[in-house]
């Protein structure tokens, strides 16, 4: 129950899996107020997470460029998005019934979105990371099998919330001036090794 996830079945045999969305968040450069509250509206807003199909996975993968290799990288979140209980619900899933009551569904979704929230608090505004590794992150997901974003789901969505500015020793398409500390773009790209 802990990731709210349906246990796995195969039907001839095919998987029962949902869908599952990955939220990538770049944080190397840091946000503002103004892009944190636009992601938040935009992305982790309750209506937009209602959009979901319930039982889809939805994980968030916080790059932040400090110290951790994109390998290395794990999810601060992964959970399947739970029956929510209200009736106009788009999805047949989401309408309570006497086998499943709209109470408990209802503090499920609560349970799932204050999760979301406590997640969100772990996003660094302020950060400044020493490198990003978006590319090698983007490959990492579509290879490490524990993170979870393979074929064996119905649906799969990666969602990148970026300045869209690769540093990394092996690929750079930024500039850092040191006498600055400023970073600009360039069209300088090192091969890769």
């Amino acid at each position: 129950f802990t990731d709210m996830c349906p246990k796995e079945e195969f039907v001839d045999g095919q998987s029962t899996k949902f869908g599952h969305t990955v939220i990538l968040v770049d944080t190397t450069s840091g946000f503002g107020p103004e892009q944190f509250t636009l992601m938040d509206r935009l992305i982790f807003n309750e209506r937009k997470l209602i959009s979901i199909p319930p039982y889809d996975r939805i994980s968030i993968l916080n790059l932040d460029g400090q110290e951790i290799q994109a390998s290395e990288n794990r999810y601060i979140f992964s959970k399947c998005r739970p029956r929510n209980g209200i009736d106009n619900s788009s999805y047949k899933l989401d309408h309570g019934s006497f086998w499943h009551p709209v109470a408990k569904m209802k503090r499920n979704w609560r349970l799932f979105v204050s999760g979301i929230d406590k997640t969100k608090e772990n996003l660094s505004i302020d950060n400044e990371g020493q490198f990003t590794q978006l590319l090698e992150q983007i490959k990492e997901l579509s290879r490490i099998p524990d993170l979870m974003f393979d074929d064996s789901y119905t649906s799969r969505k990666l969602i990148i919330v970026s300045d869209l500015l690769q540093f990394s020793d092996n690929l750079e398409t930024l500039r850092r001036e040191a006498t600055k500390g400023a970073i600009s773009a360039t069209s300088e790209i090192r091969p890769m090794l």
